[in-house]
């Protein structure tokens, strides 16, 4: 039986995933998309996930701003430390721009965007489709799916991986922590402030979303799954304790959940025909929301290469460009949030004295901040 051929296989429906298709519907490639999840009228991720100023742009080229679902600006961050002096203050009127980034449901911007697929006459998305296999042929890769129960298989020029993990991975780091994420209500309205507040166990984010925060809030494996376990209120007052009294209290908590913390950076793919973009090229620390802002990057500048030259498809020119263009802005954003995870660990006052001087330094010098600004809203660029 002659399998169905595809120009391109694009494996995952997420942002990622989906940035990439939709980058390319000017290209006239035929493009499959394969998403593991079947369509389900149930948000099975509730995270709120922060979209920088850059991303903003990319999303507006693919059509896709305004969102389909409810975004909030973020027009200050703010960032310290607990017990300390100093702090940073980004504002986007410093910088020109309305908002330095948003905040959005993560299930409600993947949604939006796979439903811009459907209206793509060159492109197939099909949700249940786990793949389950790839196999390398001389000018084409195999690709064997499980599409609901049935085993499939489909020919392609090239394989793009935008979920899961690489073939390979260079280099991997178990922080030993996880992240707890909820939306919380405080008596203070968020009024578009983002709080970074470093504590001696690892950052607290809140970031604002309607009249919520959504949070994120780093701890040690054993009592992050503690304090999980002990519900809400638990939470709440954990939380009041560890962030202060700048919002006043924490008043309510809804769609708690809890993830494990990884760094994983994969290394040169195995094969110019099968690629791996976003959390499959590199998971990361969730500290200053990097990681979906870095994909989405990945995503944009695949597309621009593709669209530049369509018949190098899968080929090793194709590869080896892309990755000499991602690779500085990767391996800053991979540099920066892995520092910020480790150098705010520690009790010590000689520690905590010198981390604020950092902060306090950084905010009076306003080329420092300028930098910090630039690669939060757009990353490193060549």
């Amino acid at each position: 039986m002659t399998r169905p051929s595809y120009d391109l296989v694009i494996q995952g429906a997420g942002p990622v995933g989906c940035a990439l298709a939709l980058g390319l519907r000017r290209s006239r490639l035929r493009i499959l998309v394969l998403e593991a999840r079947p369509r389900t009228d149930t948000p099975a991720d509730r995270r709120s996930i922060a979209l920088s100023w850059g991303s903003r742009h990319l999303l507006d080229a693919l059509g896709q701003w305004p969102l389909a679902t409810p975004a909030s600006a973020i027009e200050q961050v703010h960032v310290s430390q607990r017990g300390y002096f100093g702090r940073v203050l980004i504002r986007a009127s410093e910088r020109g721009v309305p908002a330095l980034g948003y905040v959005a449901a993560y299930e409600g911007l993947s949604r939006g965007m796979r439903d811009a697929l459907t209206g793509l006459s060159d492109c197939e998305l099909r949700q249940g489709a786990r793949v389950l296999s790839t196999e390398l042929a001389p000018d084409r890769i195999h690709v064997r799916v499980d599409d609901q129960g049935s085993a499939r298989e489909f020919d392609a020029a090239m394989l793009v991986v935008a979920e899961g993990s690489a073939d390979t991975v260079v280099r991997e780091v178990d922080y030993e922590q996880c992240a707890i994420v909820a939306n919380v209500r405080a008596q203070r309205p968020a009024q578009a402030v983002a709080y970074e507040r470093f504590t001696a166990d690892g950052p607290i984010a809140l970031l604002p979303f309607g009249e919520e925060f959504a949070l994120v809030w780093t701890l040690p494996s054993e009592g992050a799954k503690a304090l999980a376990r002990a519900g809400a209120d638990a939470l709440l007052a954990s939380l009041d304790r560890a962030f202060g009294s700048r919002l006043g209290a924490f008043m309510a908590a809804r769609d708690l959940g809890i993830f494990p913390l990884r760094l994983r950076v994969a290394g040169p793919p195995a094969h110019p025909r099968r690629l791996a973009l976003g959390n499959a090229a590199q998971s990361l620390h969730p500290v200053a929301g990097q990681g979906l802002n870095l994909g989405l990057r990945d995503a944009a500048e695949l597309a621009d290469q593709v669209c530049a030259a369509p018949g190098n498809l899968g080929s090793a020119t194709l590869a080896e460009t892309y990755l000499a263009r991602r690779r500085i802005d990767r391996a800053a954003t991979v540099a920066a949030t892995d520092l910020l995870a480790r150098l705010f660990l520690g009790e010590s006052t000689l520690q905590g004295c010198l981390r604020g001087a950092g902060l306090a330094v950084t905010d009076a010098i306003s080329p420092l901040k300028s930098t910090l600004a630039k690669q939060m809203m757009y990353g490193l660029r060549l």
